[in-house]
């Protein structure tokens, strides 16, 4: 492809990435028709299509073009210790989605539309990333072998989501972020190293 049509070729991909980006955000997947894209980023609705073959991979586009520019190294895979690991997750957390508050609305919208369509893409900042970590931890005795890493993930992003959404309105006071953090750390480091309970019985 000649230089010329190729650099032309990127601008289009970019505009149609912007223009998605801020529409997806505002109104979600399904309230995000192609023809609106096209009309916001002045293209075709048929570029998109060409560029990247359906909404979905739009979606999963966009997502990575918001993570594209992030500063944030991925989590050591094999961490020195648990409480080196909590942190690091925490704060990873928390500045992707202080640097890139659309990526909090696209989270949201993908929650509740992705009974509709696949819409999850991985990246290097995905919670199932800390699956590594944790097992390197487990094999080191720093976490109960017997805890589901799985589901160690699933708690641990449970408890972090307060501090993203702040639903309740109780963590708008700097310090009680740090008490709270503080608080996750302690107690999952008195969890993840106890015996766990007995598993419940099969139904």
């Amino acid at each position: 492809m000649p230089r010329k049509i190729r650099a032309h070729a990127d601008l289009t991909r970019q505009a149609i990435l912007k223009a998605a980006r801020q529409l997806f955000a505002q109104k979600g997947f399904s309230g995000t028709p192609t023809l609106k894209i096209a009309e916001a980023a002045q293209v075709n609705e048929a570029l998109i299509f060409h560029h990247f073959g359906n909404k979905a991979k739009l979606w999963q586009a966009v997502k990575a073009f918001v993570l594209e520019d992030l500063d944030i190294a991925p989590l050591n895979p094999e961490p020195q210790s648990l409480d080196i690991f909590l942190e690091e997750a925490i704060q990873q957390r928390l500045q992707m989605y202080a640097h890139h508050p659309d990526l909090l609305r696209l989270m949201e919208w993908q929650r509740l539309e992705s009974d509709k369509i696949k819409l999850v893409g991985g990246s290097a900042f995905s919670p199932l990333q800390w699956l590594e970590p944790i097992q390197h931890l487990q094999s080191h005795g720093q976490i109960n072998s017997q805890f589901d890493p799985q589901l160690i993930i699933l708690w641990l992003v449970g408890s972090i989501q307060p501090l993203i959404t702040d639903e309740p309105g109780l963590l708008q006071d700097p310090c009680k972020q740090k008490i709270y953090i503080t608080m996750l750390v302690s107690g999952f480091q008195k969890s993840l190293t106890s015996t766990p309970y007995a598993q419940p019985d099969a139904f």
